[in-house]
């Protein structure tokens, strides 16, 4: 039995199969970003913060283990 996120993992890299290059697929990520709600102060911590991106970027994970939210 798949797992919800595990499916849609496999849906997301289906997606980024149809989409050409990598600013296509840059575009996309960023569009996903803007339907998501945004991050409370608390979880713009410095470790969910993602190091090396030329953007400020936070990740924030769920108790069970699954990612919840990310943010710019």
């Amino acid at each position: 039995m798949t797992r919800p996120i595990d499916a849609a993992l496999n849906e997301l890299a289906d997606e980024f199969e149809l989409l050409g290059d990598w600013e296509e697929r840059y575009r996309y990520v960023i569009e996903l970003g803007r339907t998501l709600e945004p991050l409370t102060e608390a979880e713009r911590s410095d470790g969910n913060k993602v190091r090396g991106c030329a953007s400020q970027v936070w990740l924030h994970r769920a108790p069970d283990r699954r990612l919840d939210r990310v943010s710019r």
